[in-house]
């Protein structure tokens, strides 16, 4: 049977890298609002459940 021809991931040249990144800085530079999710508990009047807390400190 023949080798694969696909590249391992660290085989990938650093200017496609640099190029890659470039386009996801872009896409992110226009649309902030995806950045971060939001907490919505903070604006909520009734507290959260022991789960949600869970969830949340996961993602600090």
């Amino acid at each position: 049977m023949s080798e694969s021809a696909v590249p391992e991931p660290s085989a990938t040249p650093a200017r496609e890298t640099d190029s890659l990144q470039a386009a996801a800085d872009a896409i992110h530079d226009e649309h902030p609002e995806f950045d971060e999710v939001p907490v919505i508990e903070a604006d909520e009047t009734v507290p959260p459940r022991p789960e949600e807390e869970i969830a949340d400190a996961d993602r600090v």
